[in-house]
């Protein structure tokens, strides 16, 4: 389906549709239109889309959409993209401490950052708050474990307990 190519079709009646054409995504390109002719005929029919043959919901858009030297452009609407927060793991870290829900952390996020940044020690931080070693490896900080001695236990003879 060539999305743009079909609305380029119906805009300046040239051509035909593709095969693959979906009425529903047409109309919905078609709703986003600044021009009032447009949207108004794509507002009528919305209501049968699902209903009528492709064939008949191309005649309506044929004989309402006035016709147009080249396709014009219509601002349709995107996904946001995605915003890397560089501490949102150690933040959602102290939220799992805290039991705090989104709507606290949410509220507290601003004095969270700001204790973060104001620390000279991370990695007591990452400690504290019991990180697991991929926190470590993504601030590029050393993993210094507690160093726990093990005692050797000497077996007990049998002289000694008479």
């Amino acid at each position: 389906m060539e999305l743009f190519k079909d609305l380029g079709v119906i805009f300046t009646k040239e051509g035909t549709l593709g095969k693959d054409w979906s009425p529903f995504m047409i109309n919905r390109f078609l709703s986003f239109s600044f021009d009032h002719k447009v949207k108004d005929v794509a507002i009528r029919a919305d209501k049968y889309i699902f209903w009528l043959d492709k064939d008949f919901i191309e005649y309506i858009y044929y004989t309402g959409i006035p016709r147009a030297p080249k396709a014009p452009f219509i601002k349709y609407i995107k996904k946001p993209g995605k915003t890397t927060d560089d501490l949102q793991p150690l933040v959602a870290l102290i939220q799992k401490y805290y039991k705090w829900s989104d709507q606290e952390t949410k509220r507290n996020y601003p004095a969270i950052i700001k204790s973060i940044e104001n620390s000279d020690e991370l990695g007591e931080l990452l400690r504290f708050y019991n990180a697991d070693e991929s926190l470590y490896k993504k601030y590029h900080i050393d993993i210094k474990k507690p160093e726990t001695k093990k005692e050797v236990k000497k077996q007990k003879g049998l002289g000694e307990f008479f």
